[in-house]
């Protein structure tokens, strides 16, 4: 392999997760290999291995950045909201439609990393459990802070939590969104789930 210019490393390294992104979006996880990675881009399959250490390093990146998307669309989706109850139903709903839509949505994390070649390590999985909760902290306490006293008790990791059982929600669950009962038609999940999670996390 040639040697690349840091200012090449960090183009090939983007073209990389781009390109994974859309690849992965058309196999799923498991499906998808190292050269359908690096084909697109131009570089050879040894050549990924300069710029990840392995496919689940690869992955985890891809799921990062997925997460930031989310956070991203949340923070403009939360903009202008002053009522706790509305933000947080705003965000949990936000959260599910994008997992729903996520190119990623299909794939348990654990199942993924059990697929390739190794389980991320301790050490590894609290980083990204960091980088997860820093990217909530400053949403939450925007929302906090326009909310003023209304606002719950509510940690950045227990909001992670929340969210991540949410995500399982959507994943495993069977949440159609045209559901009829007692003469009532909606989304149990949307119109249900959430906004009882919402007024429940809210009520005095």
């Amino acid at each position: 392999m040639r040697n690349f210019t840091e200012e090449e490393r960090e183009a090939i390294r983007e073209d990389l997760l781009e390109t994974g992104r859309e690849v992965v979006g058309t196999y799923g996880f498991q499906k998808t290999t190292v050269s359908d990675i690096t084909e697109p881009v131009g570089i050879a399959k040894g050549t990924f291995y300069h710029f990840f250490d392995s496919k689940s390093d690869y992955f985890l990146e891809l799921i990062s950045r997925e997460h930031d998307r989310r956070f991203d669309r949340i923070e403009d989706e939360l903009e202008d909201v002053t009522d706790a109850t509305e933000g947080l139903e705003r965000l949990f709903s936000t959260w599910a439609r994008e997992t729903e839509d996520g190119f990623f949505s299909e794939a348990d994390t654990e199942d993924l990393m059990r697929s390739y070649d190794r389980q991320p390590g301790r050490d590894e999985r609290d980083p990204e459990y960091e980088r997860f909760v820093s990217r909530l902290r400053p949403i939450l306490d925007a929302l906090r802070e326009r909310t003023d006293e209304e606002f719950p008790d509510l940690s950045a990791g227990q909001l992670g939590y929340l969210l991540e059982e949410l995500e399982t929600i959507v994943h495993f669950g069977d949440h159609p969104h045209d559901t009829e009962i007692d003469g009532w038609t909606g989304s149990v999940l949307y119109d249900l789930h959430i906004p009882a999670l919402a007024r429940g996390l809210t009520a005095d």
